[in-house]
């Protein structure tokens, strides 16, 4: 049979300050630790008055300052849902008033700054490595997926199967973090095709000097028009251990997975230090 009423079990890191009591009969109930700060609170404002006389002698003044003080007590020794006290977030006041969280926004500067908030230290210029807060270690790629065959039954088993298989041969110190970007439409490799028509034509004798118009007049429209107004969303992999050796042996299981089965990606790239300061600029302008 169901009860008709249930009661919450007193949390097992209760202390004596927790304990509330009704100061009166049909009053709701105060913490102890609310009445000892009432109580510190009023002998610190009587402390006051003894300590600076003029307080007492000017009424306006007096009364002005005992009302800031009740406010001052009221939000310091406030609790929340979670009993946490406002006094506590005092300490995280450092971080607002000195230089710790400043960050230059400037495009030209590094985004060293910006990414400390989200735990990047710095990057390798040599081997490309991240460095985070916490001591891990990091590469970052490039990747293109497999989704779109998904929509064939038997790919799309091959791929759950060959997926499977990719993440179990990792170990539990590895970490996968996936970044989604919208960014321009990329029209480098039209270009160098372009250019690359220009470059096979000169020796052949039909070549003629409009062709080099024709294609300079092709990569202008790409570069205004594609690169400029069409947007794709392009998809970052960054893969962080505990040491370089475990992020190298993440690194080779990557790429065998790409040159010899290509069920999870079917494309990866390594991002050099510049690809990857690149990419958290535009992070940062948005």
């Amino acid at each position: 049979m169901a009860k008709m009423s249930y009661s919450t079990p007193a949390s097992i890191d209760r202390t004596f300050l927790d304990i509330e009591i009704p100061l009166l009969k049909n009053s709701p109930p105060i913490k102890i630790f609310s009445l000892l700060c009432m109580a510190v609170s009023a002998s610190l404002l009587f402390l006051m008055f003894k300590i600076f006389p003029i307080l007492a002698y000017n009424a306006m003044l007096s009364m002005v300052f005992i009302i800031l003080w009740v406010f001052t007590t009221l939000f310091l020794f406030r609790t929340n849902e979670h009993g946490e006290v406002n006094f506590n977030k005092l300490k995280y006041l450092k971080y607002y008033l000195t230089n710790v969280r400043k960050v230059f926004t400037r495009k030209s500067s590094k985004p060293y700054e910006f990414a400390k908030l989200v735990g990047i230290l710095d990057i390798d210029k040599n081997n490309n490595v991240i460095h985070f807060a916490d001591g891990r270690k990091g590469i970052m790629y490039e990747v293109v997926g497999n989704a779109s065959y998904m929509l064939f039954a038997n790919d799309r088993d091959a791929i759950l199967d060959g997926v499977d298989s990719f993440f179990r041969k990792f170990n539990e110190s590895i970490q996968f973090h996936f970044v989604h970007k919208i960014e321009h439409q990329d029209v480098y490799t039209q270009l160098g095709a372009l250019q690359a028509v220009v470059d096979n034509a000169r020796d052949k004798p039909w070549y003629d000097k409009d062709l080099e118009r024709i294609v300079a007049l092709q990569g202008q429209t790409l570069q205004r028009q594609i690169g400029r107004n069409f947007l794709i969303i392009k998809q970052y992999l960054i893969i962080s251990a505990n040491s370089i050796e475990d992020l190298q042996l993440a690194n080779n299981l990557i790429v065998d997975e790409v040159m010899n089965s290509r069920l999870v990606f079917k494309q990866c790239v390594l991002e050099r230090e510049g690809d990857i300061c690149q990419n958290l600029k535009s992070i940062i302008n948005g």
